[in-house]
């Protein structure tokens, strides 16, 4: 269910923002040639509930059995329709508009093939920073799309080969303008164009995985992560690749973590701040495991939470928040893509200052729920079962 999810922010929702507000969404659910290893009626439901986000205008259902079979009513998907279609049409007839999401900004350019490197051949043109929403969300951070090249005031995600996206005079604009989240992938880039000088980095290289020297990485001691201060984390094969930044002696960087050896000594340097920026030093390319560990999602959530306009963040990976905001409206939808069913929802919020909390339930009927709010963080009082997706109203 997590690479369900993970997949469907990289994939689907990509789509949909170069789709824009005026198309029609009609997604498909398939379900294959049932046997053994059939989707479960579920896991049907969860696909389902789970492409909410799109902002659907309906659905397709391919539940029938191949070869002449027809609908086979025993695997129990038509129940799974007929119970979640009140709930669809409900959330349909609010008519939100996908192009009101709110977070961090993702940037998507329908021309970066034309600028990034091909080195093996035709899969090098398949961009590598439709990740990057997929990976923000995965770790509980709502964001947004967005086709421009110059913004002001936003946190940006500025991953992997989306840095070839921009021109040197955008890049400027960008981190003079910007709270601007950037990996190590990016900043080695940065350096090669002559543009290290926007983090402060004097050189990068790229750190040699499955090494001694490079072992573990650790925050400083004066941070505390689930009660353990100097909080640590492996650094292995499943980390993708991972750079270290040298930065100039006068440059006002603070570097948040280090990497060390099996020894415990220091080998490189690790998350690093600065003014309006933060160096993330591995790059965010595909989904691999070892980039949603506590440490990396907390440095990550906590440098959101700080510049970000208009956000909501989850309490831990596997819960995906969406948050759609409009002038006289907001909406909020939480997909559990966990096998733990929550008896809340928590979540931490920037830029929202709700009064009432409605809940858009199954049957349909919308019902206002119990909620605490203390500027900050924003606790629902409502169930969040594994498997599925609650749509919030903010009044």
């Amino acid at each position: 269910s997590k690479d369900y999810i993970y997949n469907f922010n990289r994939v689907s929702m990509a789509i949909r923002h170069l789709s824009g507000d005026k198309t029609r969404i009609w997604p498909e659910v398939e379900n294959g040639t049932p046997n053994a290893f059939r989707k479960s009626p579920r896991f049907f439901r969860f696909q389902i509930e789970g492409s909410m986000p799109l902002i659907l205008d309906g659905m397709t259902y391919s539940i029938y059995g191949f070869c002449g079979n027809g609908v086979l009513d025993a695997l129990g998907y038509g129940d799974e329709v007929r119970r979640l279609s009140p709930y669809l049409s409900a959330v349909r007839e609010r008519k939100i508009r996908f192009s009101s999401m709110s977070g961090v900004t993702v940037p998507m350019f329908e021309d970066i093939c034309y600028n990034i490197d091909i080195e093996n051949g035709f899969w090098d043109l398949k961009p590598s920073f439709v990740n990057t929403a997929a990976y923000l969300s995965s770790l509980g951070i709502s964001y947004t799309f967005s086709s421009e090249r110059r913004y002001k005031g936003r946190t940006v995600a500025l991953f992997s080969d989306s840095v070839f996206g921009f021109t040197d005079e955008e890049l400027f604009d960008l981190f003079e303008n910007n709270y601007i989240m950037v990996d190590g992938f990016a900043v080695n880039e940065l350096c090669r164009r002559g543009l290290g000088s926007l983090v402060g980095a004097a050189e990068t290289r790229e750190l040699e995985l499955e090494n001694p020297t490079y072992a573990y990485e650790s925050l400083e001691e004066d941070t505390k992560i689930l009660g353990v201060y100097g909080y640590r984390s492996s650094i292995r094969e499943d980390m993708g690749r991972l750079f270290s930044v040298k930065y100039d002696a006068d440059a006002d960087v603070r570097v948040l973590s280090y990497v060390h050896s099996c020894y415990g000594n220091v080998s490189a340097n690790s998350f690093a701040k600065g003014k309006g920026f933060l160096v993330i030093p591995y790059m965010v390319e595909k989904k691999h495991g070892n980039q949603f560990c506590e440490l990396r999602r907390t440095v990550i959530k906590d440098f959101v939470l700080e510049h970000t306009d208009k956000v909501i963040c989850t309490e831990n990976s596997g819960i995906h928040p969406y948050l759609y905001v409009e002038e006289s409206r907001t909406h909020v939808m939480v997909t559990n893509a966990t096998l733990d069913d929550l008896d809340g929802i928590r979540l931490e919020a920037r830029g929202l200052s709700p009064n009432k909390v409605l809940e858009i339930k199954h049957d349909g009927k919308t019902e206002a729920v119990d909620f605490e709010w203390n500027g900050q963080t924003l606790v629902v009082k409502t169930e969040l079962p594994h498997l599925s997706c609650v749509t919030l109203i903010l009044e």
